[in-house]
């Protein structure tokens, strides 16, 4: 097995289809195929029921998905790690709403760089939901949003409550009711 037959079929899973994983994965749906039929044959079972609007995982495919997960993340962490330059004894990754971008978190980042030099610092902007993922996937090691989920696994601890202020042009929008 190798890691682009599970990269694939990790793409026919988020995407539903084999069309549109194709696409997103610039393959051939032919190709895409092919990687799933080999796939199928070296685990002895079919992954996935193939019909007009898509695709779905079959029980056999709805075990094997976690196993998939967590083969592409070894590879890209085993690649992240491997590839750090020598001035670096570890990596982290973290993610963050773009809100926490224009304050908080290049504060905490440049803070990072001050006291933690041996520490590579792989940063991403995304929403909750793609933050959640990633934090349950493995690919980030911290995430700081508004509103994070409870998994197991994680641990969330509140950071700090944001003030908001409503601002107008307008005279009878702020004046008190």
């Amino acid at each position: 097995m190798d890691i682009e037959q599970a990269r694939t079929f990790l793409a026919i899973t988020a995407y539903g289809s084999f069309l549109e994983a194709a696409k997103q994965l610039h393959l051939t749906q032919s190709t895409v195929s092919a990687r799933i039929q080999r796939l199928e044959e070296e685990l002895g079972a079919r992954l996935f029921v193939r019909n007009r609007s898509g695709a779905s995982l079959t029980s056999s495919g709805r075990r094997f998905l976690e196993h998939a997960k967590r083969l592409v993340l070894t590879e890209e962490q085993a690649r992240h790690d491997v590839g750090l330059p020598s001035r670096y004894r570890a990596s982290i990754r973290i993610g963050g709403r773009i809100a926490l971008w224009e304050g908080f978190l290049p504060q905490w980042v440049g803070w990072m760089r001050r006291v933690a030099k041996d520490i590579a610092i792989r940063s991403e902007i995304g929403f909750e939901e793609d933050l959640m993922r990633n934090l349950i996937e493995g690919m980030l090691d911290i995430g700081l949003m508004y509103t994070p989920s409870h998994s197991p696994g994680l641990i969330v601890e509140h950071i700090f409550d944001e003030t908001l202020v409503l601002v107008s042009s307008r005279q009878d929008d702020v004046e008190p009711g």
